[in-house]
């Protein structure tokens, strides 16, 4: 959770100095894959509720971490051998909340989150043998229903943290190809 107010000082700085930077502060996008997704989801409900003078435009969420609770069934299915496990999801729980109690903070949960209204629009992009894949869709239904331009794209042949794969796996370039696009897309709409 500490990390997490790192990240909200750095995109207000990023955004208070971004003309003197030479970068339109209207024009800010904000990325992240597994917990890096789960920071960009936090800052962005966090600019959003606080209103912020300058806030992400766009949201791009590779297999976001996004309820650590871990109770959809995507955890049960992949709790084993698909590279991220259940126990290496207990260890990076254990070294990053201050107690159990944490898991219901917003900050590592965003998904508990009750509005989700005036978010930025979102790119979810999640794996298909993953343990987070059901908390990236849920999610995504859940920006849709609170009127968040949302674009899911299941990638159902890949493992959690592809993008570390693109070199050998050709599924995997195409998903961070596509997410490239669709970043490109919001930065510079037509």
């Amino acid at each position: 959770v500490g990390l997490g107010i790192a990240v909200l000082a750095a995109f207000r700085w990023l955004g208070e100095h971004a003309a003197e930077l030479g970068l339109d502060p209207q024009r800010l996008a904000v990325a992240g894959d597994s917990a890096g997704g789960n920071l960009s989801a936090v800052l962005c409900q966090t600019a959003t509720r606080e209103h912020w003078p300058q806030r992400p435009c766009f949201q791009l969420l590779l297999y976001p971490s996004l309820d650590l609770r871990r109770g959809h069934p995507s955890h049960r299915d992949f709790a084993d051998g698909y590279l991220l496990t259940a126990a290496s999801i207990e260890w990076f729980m254990n070294h990053y909340l201050r107690s159990p109690a944490d898991i219901h903070d917003l900050r590592a949960s965003p998904l508990l989150a009750p509005d989700l209204r005036g978010l930025p629009p979102a790119y979810i992009s999640t794996a298909g043998f993953d343990p987070l894949r059901d908390e990236g869709h849920e999610y995504a239904d859940r920006l849709r229903d609170a009127g968040v331009p949302v674009e899911l794209a299941p990638n159902p042949s890949l493992v959690h943290g592809f993008i570390g794969l693109v070199d050998g796996i050709p599924a995997a370039a195409a998903a961070l190809d596509h997410a490239a696009h669709a970043l490109h897309r919001a930065l510079h709409p037509q």
